[in-house]
């Protein structure tokens, strides 16, 4: 039964990643960053909760989505101070600085 429920959020997130990044792509000559976020997609991937962080983390690492977001309303670790002035690429170093010690802590 876990392992239908891992296909099913694997699935689901899929479906919405693919989504989120058609929608992204639609936006992605804006500099106003809510004009990514502000769609549904991003609200359900948000909704899968911290099931789901294994596949944004396999994402993260190969697309330029801005999944920090994602990742900053699921855990609740606010790596970003100001949504208007921050380094993704520094961002993005952080969060997968913590996902390292998340999973040594888990081994």
């Amino acid at each position: 039964m876990q392992e239908e429920n891992v296909k099913d959020i694997s699935e689901r997130f899929n479906a919405l990643a693919e989504q989120w990044s058609k929608h992204c792509r639609s936006v992605a000559l804006s500099s106003n960053i809510n004009d990514y976020l502000n769609t549904s997609s991003y609200h359900e991937l948000v909704k899968l909760g911290t099931p789901a962080i294994p596949y944004i983390m396999e994402r993260y690492r190969a697309d330029n989505l801005p999944w920090e977001f994602v990742l900053d309303e699921i855990t609740g670790l606010h790596m970003i101070q100001d949504r208007n002035d921050f380094s993704p690429p520094e961002i993005k170093k952080r969060w997968f600085a913590w996902w390292a010690n998340q999973k040594r802590a888990a081994h």
